[in-house]
């Protein structure tokens, strides 16, 4: 059964749990352990529901679509929960993790391009200077999980121009990876969500 658990204050112990079957099925919330609802389907879940906790302040859940991406939201007062889909946190979470994602996949190319000539990688349109992506993504990584908003713009911003150069200049095809790159920077981009309130 997929549990997850969650801090109402930031620094406190996790005091509300989610908890549902397959497919969504018996949904249910508790506080402090015990159980103050549960949203009986999956339509329920995609309209949201609010919960009722005893200091009379509001939960809401929705299982919801966010332009390209599925995600629970869960909040507080209508403010995110801390560790939510959609909490600050958790998008800058995503954000350095398909950076550091993208930096393990150009390490590994360029060291099979160094070390596998064989492979011919160059018809597919990548080399060694991979291996230069890979060490700058890795510096990119590590600056936006210490919070550089600068250095998550500058990922994106990489990333992007490396896929122009790649449609207009290698043997590449045009549309080749078209979709997984948009989602990479939609999901980097979400990162930017932490620092509203900065």
């Amino acid at each position: 059964m997929p549990t997850r658990l969650f801090s109402l204050k930031s620094g406190e112990p996790p005091s509300l749990e989610v908890s549902w079957h397959g497919f969504w099925r018996d949904f249910t919330v508790k506080f402090q352990g015990q159980t103050i609802g549960t949203i009986d389907s999956r339509a329920e879940l995609n309209t949201g529901k609010e919960f009722l906790l005893p200091d009379r302040s509001k939960i809401f859940i929705q299982w919801q679509r966010n332009k390209m991406q599925y995600q629970l939201v869960v909040l507080h007062n209508g403010q995110p929960v801390s560790g939510s889909d959609t909490s600050p946190e958790m998008r800058l979470k995503t954000a350095y993790g398909v950076i550091f994602f993208i930096a393990i996949c150009n390490l590994v190319i360029g060291f099979l391009a160094l070390f596998a000539p064989s492979l011919d990688l160059a018809q597919y349109g990548f080399g060694q200077y991979n291996l230069i992506f890979g060490i700058a993504y890795v510096l990119l990584g590590f600056n936006v999980k210490q919070g550089s908003k600068f250095a998550l713009g500058l990922a994106i911003g990489i990333f992007a121009i490396d896929w122009v150069v790649a449609i207009f200049i290698s043997n590449a095809a045009p549309a080749s990876g078209m979709v997984m790159r948009i989602i990479f920077i939609f999901a980097m981009a979400q990162g930017f969500e932490a620092f509203k309130n900065k």
